[in-house]
């Protein structure tokens, strides 16, 4: 899923787990907590650590506290905004049905997820128009050129999909596209294509050369 708009960190909040900001773990400031750190400071000598002493470290303590958490709560907002435009971006792309499947999430790697999981594979309607456009291909004579371009073009689409052909299949698509033609009659009965090589449709008048 690609947008215009997208910068690294929309993609990244899209595309990876975990990127929200952890509430980091605050240093506890329990008085008695500080005191026993303090008397480790001084080798266990408890006579040494006053109620003076301990005010100091607990203070240091409390200051080192707000600094992490105005940092958390700048990096929350930060990612909260990232989010919310990233599901923006999502939304604006999707037709009411996919849509319906993620208006109640509100983060943007689980719209991702679920709309990968729903449409990520190829339905077997779009497959049958893909092979549709194939069948559909014929050749009039009025243009090779053309016709040897939208046939390739046509073939390479359901092949990069990942629906694998076999040289009969391909064979016979080819044959199907032109066996209406009165011109490539003599053709189609002198075609003696080698199916074992990968560009094994190669015409001896050079009518035509399939990758």
């Amino acid at each position: 899923m690609a947008f215009k708009e997208c910068n690294k960190a929309h993609v990244r909040v899209i595309q990876e787990d975990n990127t929200c900001t952890s509430e980091p773990d605050y240093l506890d400031i329990n008085e008695d907590v500080v005191r026993q750190l303090a008397i480790l400071k001084v080798d266990g000598r408890e006579e040494l650590v006053t109620s003076a002493v301990v005010h100091e470290p607990k203070k240091e303590r409390q200051h080192k506290n707000i600094k992490l958490r105005d940092e958390y709560h700048k990096a929350k907002d930060s990612w909260d905004q990232c989010n919310t435009r990233a599901c923006n971006l999502i939304f604006s792309t999707l037709n009411p049905i996919p849509q319906s499947h993620v208006d109640k999430v509100e983060s943007a790697r689980e719209a991702f997820k679920i709309l990968r999981a729903e449409y990520g594979s190829p339905s077997w309607q779009t497959n049958f128009k893909r092979f549709e456009t194939l069948c559909n291909i014929q050749y009039k004579g009025n243009n090779t050129q053309d016709f040897v371009r939208r046939f390739k073009e046509a073939l390479a689409e359901v092949q990069q999909r990942g629906t694998k052909l076999d040289p009969f299949m391909t064979l016979n698509f080819f044959i199907r596209a032109i066996h209406n033609n009165p011109r490539c009659q003599v053709f189609i009965q002198a075609l003696k294509p080698n199916l074992k090589d990968s560009r094994f449709m190669t015409s001896a008048a050079g009518l035509v050369k399939v990758a």
